[in-house]
């Protein structure tokens, strides 16, 4: 039954389990258990380098095919400046669309952040591995990665490494512009969250606080087993999982501005205390931003293969901000504009996508052209969608 249910259940967790030791697409017939980003880590990048031994292993096993790669450098930020350590990381992609055969981890060492550095290291570090032919290289939108393109579009096109001349080399990463998106709309909606970061600022400043506040949580009859967590004010997943928690514990934390008089003083001289209409906003915000969240974890795995979904967390995303924008909520509606906004800046014009991204969303046995060019006339027109097409 499990067999018969992940058959017609690509994503269903069974379905992992079944298909993990095989290629989820194409004929499933070749080995790929993917290795974990840190057994990689683990096994190949130990301080006394790697093994002749393990290296060649390796080195053989890919001579043997002539499947491309897509890699995504990785910035390592430490406590000191300049150079940082780049982390490579690589899936197999084959000819025939086979993604995610083997994952790995490559480190080097660029010398600065400009652009042409860190492309000679990612090539020096490629070409070490014995890669000499690249499919997609996933990196974020910052002008120097641009300058990174182009450099291996350079060194890589000559020796007929690049796929269509490193016409589609370039694939934007995807969690990061969600990113952008994100912390576009929150922008419009500081005030309700600073005050309520505020609150969970001063309940977790101390544990006797914190243990008259649990008592206060027990007293309101709150059925929830999570506790406050502060979040990263740069890091607008860790505020999703503040507001998460936080919403939960309205009830609690006016029973403990009643017991503890400096509670609403100490708030009211910094962003003030959090009102009913700010509750009401970050119980909406955290609704919203739930599916950001679950988009970001889904394209950001590394167990199974995420390619193909691209496309669909995509369209997902301009439905929910259009949906978001008829909002009644003025503060809300602001926010959903403005995300539109961002959102359209990378996603809005189709000519500017990488192509790859409906081949590999067609490619999955599960979808329809038809969809796919339903779903980009809505997202674009139906003239470009049928240009596409």
């Amino acid at each position: 039954m499990a067999l018969q249910i992940a058959y017609f259940c690509p994503h269903e967790q069974r379905h992992r389990r079944v298909s993990q030791p095989c290629a989820t697409h194409g004929h499933a017939t070749r080995p790929c258990v993917p290795w974990a980003t840190g057994s990689w880590s683990n096994d190949w990048l130990q301080p006394a380098g790697v093994s002749r031994e393990a290296k060649d292993k390796v080195l053989v096993s890919w001579s043997k095919e002539s499947n491309r790669i897509s890699t995504e450098p990785i910035s390592i930020e430490g406590n000191v400046t300049p150079p940082t350590s780049i982390d490579s990381e690589n899936s197999r992609v084959g000819a025939s669309s086979q993604a995610n055969v083997t994952t790995g981890k490559r480190k080097a060492t660029p010398q600065s952040h400009k652009g042409e550095s860190i492309g000679m290291v990612i090539e020096k570090c490629l070409l070490n591995w014995g890669i000499d032919k690249l499919f997609t290289v996933t990196v974020d939108n910052a002008s120097s990665n641009d300058v990174v393109i182009g450099y291996l579009r350079k060194k890589f096109n000559p020796r007929g490494g690049l796929f269509q001349n490193g016409k589609y080399l370039h694939m934007r990463c995807m969690a990061h512009i969600v990113n952008l998106i994100v912390v576009e709309g929150l922008k419009e909606m500081n005030k309700s969250i600073e005050r309520v970061r505020g609150a969970v600022r001063y309940v977790r400043q101390s544990p006797a606080r914190l243990q008259k506040f649990k008592e206060c949580v027990v007293v309101e009859k709150i059925e929830c087993k999570k506790m406050l967590c502060l979040d990263v004010c740069t890091r607008w997943n860790s505020t999703y999982l503040m507001l998460d928690t936080a919403q939960n514990f309205e009830r609690a934390f006016e029973r403990f501005e009643e017991q503890n008089t400096n509670f609403r003083a100490e708030l009211e001289r910094g962003e003030g205390w959090p009102s009913v209409d700010d509750w009401t906003n970050v119980k909406d915000l955290r609704d919203f931003l739930e599916h950001f969240y679950e988009v970001t974890l889904r394209i950001s795995g590394t167990s199974y293969v995420p390619s193909n979904n691209f496309f669909d967390e995509l369209s997902e995303i301009d439905i929910l901000l259009r949906n978001a924008q008829l909002n009644s909520n003025v503060d809300f509606n602001v926010m959903a504009i403005k995300m539109k906004e961002k959102y359209d800046k990378y996603w809005g014009d189709i000519d500017k996508m990488n192509l790859l991204m409906f081949v590999a969303y067609v490619l999955d046995r599960r979808q329809k052209l038809k969809y796919l060019e339903f779903a980009l006339s809505k997202m674009s027109s139906s003239e470009k969608a049928s240009e596409i097409m």
